[in-house]
């Protein structure tokens, strides 16, 4: 129990440093971090087989899902755009511009190797 809430308790605190970022880096680390939290959320679920059978579980596992859908395609959609201003801030003319300006490379959401093979919420 004691490791369920510290982790209910670590993605509250990740979620409100979210939410309370400054900037884009500061959304990005937490993002990444955010993600790994969920994945051990639904790893912790395995050990509880009376909650994989209730009706508001499956619906959040429904709900869960449909998120991750969204949120891989959020990822893949904010990945292209940095990288096109990446490669941007490089080309001529824009070059003469971006460095001047403070204008620099921007980081990307990480994606591991397991998420670009997810399958969906396996319980």
């Amino acid at each position: 129990m004691e490791y369920e809430e510290g982790l209910l308790t670590k993605v509250t605190e990740l979620r409100t440093r979210y939410l309370n970022a400054s900037n884009n880096e500061n959304k990005v680390k937490a993002a990444n971090e955010l993600d790994k939290a969920f994945a051990h959320i639904m790893a912790v679920s395995e050990n509880y087989p009376d909650v994989k059978a209730n009706a508001s579980f499956l619906s959040l596992q429904k709900r869960v899902s449909e998120l991750e859908d969204h949120l891989a395609d959020r990822r893949e959609l904010y990945n292209d755009s940095v990288n096109l201003y990446n490669i941007g801030i490089k080309e001529f003319p824009a070059l003469l511009l971006a460095k001047p300006m403070g204008y620099g490379n921007k980081e990307l959401l990480q994606i591991s190797e397991k998420e670009k093979r997810y399958g969906g919420v396996q319980f």
